[in-house]
């Protein structure tokens, strides 16, 4: 809300899933974006798996096609189960772990996919380096 509030284009993310993980739904992040609307700003929603390579691709190039460019990316990804470590199954435990070590860590395919997508910028301006 307060890059919006600034100007920037945002697109946000959410993969609206239940408390348990299962199903998705675009209400989380449209409800932001309608938010961000009401106050006069640009925003879009997208519902990919983030802690997926392909998924965090295409959010990049929504971004792209949608706004026409990239400048910041905000990972602030996390995920939910309503456990304790204890008593989770190793499914939700993966799941966790998933988000955590792809999102929350530094992540070298994102960066990777980032460095594509700014190489690919420069060079469309004919800059070298």
């Amino acid at each position: 809300m307060e890059f919006a509030r600034h100007g920037a284009k945002v697109v946000v993310n959410d993969l609206g899933a239940q408390v348990d993980g299962s199903g998705s739904a675009d209400g989380p992040a449209g409800a932001v974006v309608e938010q961000i609307r009401a106050a006069g700003g640009e925003a879009i929603a997208n519902g990919e798996d983030v802690a997926d390579f392909d998924g965090a691709g295409r959010l990049v190039q929504a971004a792209i096609d949608h706004f026409g460019d990239l400048h910041v990316l905000v990972n602030n990804a996390g995920i939910l189960r309503d456990r304790m470590l204890f008593n989770m199954s190793i499914d939700e435990w993966d799941s966790v772990i998933r988000v955590l070590a792809r999102h929350v860590c530094p992540a070298p395919a994102r960066r990777r996919l980032l460095a594509r997508t700014l190489e690919s910028r420069r060079r469309g301006r004919g800059q070298r380096h």
